[in-house]
């Protein structure tokens, strides 16, 4: 394991820098970022990190941190692992009565439309 991974590292930091000598320093630094958020948002560690951290804002009552964490997480790479992610969250909320029901529909509002999901 440790192995593969120190191998796929060698690898992208070879292509990088092939990358870099024929496309430029600047662009690839843009397709790598993209690419590396991507990846990111794929990675189902990553989402569980999402997801502990949420349960500890609450459990530590910081419901304006909690809101931001999920709008941040969603904003970051809408995709649909994030928006089951954002539903639980103010699923949680919603049960410990840290929000009213308006400001979960604004916030809920605001959501969906970086799914461009609106009526």
């Amino acid at each position: 394991m440790l192995k593969h991974d120190y191998l796929e590292a060698q690898i992208e930091a070879l292509c990088k820098t092939i990358a870099a000598v024929i496309f430029g320093s600047e662009a690839i630094k843009k397709i790598f970022k993209k690419y590396e958020d991507e990846k990111e948002a794929s990675d189902p560690m990553h989402e569980k990190f999402l997801e502990l951290k949420l349960l500890d804002l609450l459990k530590q009552n910081q419901t304006e941190e909690a809101r931001a964490w999920i709008f941040s997480a969603v904003s970051k790479a809408p995709n649909i692992r994030r928006l089951i992610f954002a539903l639980d969250g103010y699923n949680k909320l919603r049960e410990a009565k840290c929000l009213s029901e308006s400001e979960i529909e604004r916030d809920l509002s605001q959501i969906r439309s970086l799914y461009d999901a609106g009526d």
